[in-house]
């Protein structure tokens, strides 16, 4: 696990996985302007890693519970 870490640290910020991965780490807060917010929500859906079938039941069901 050390070596995949130290790879990962070794790739400059200019590199599209870079990019991707600092996407989805993103604290969006309330003072982000609502275009930047609308932004990066797409962004973070285009690069979502898929859930399987019975997960995506269980986000459904803990929605549908939490309104």
């Amino acid at each position: 696990m050390g070596g995949s870490l130290t790879m990962f640290k070794a790739l400059k910020e200019d590199n599209k996985i870079v990019k991707i991965i600092g996407y989805g780490v993103m604290n969006i807060v309330n003072k982000t302007p609502k275009e930047q917010k609308e932004y990066y929500k797409k962004i973070e859906k285009l690069y979502e890693i898929p859930k399987s079938k019975n997960e995506r039941e269980k986000l459904m069901l803990r929605r549908s519970i939490n309104g």
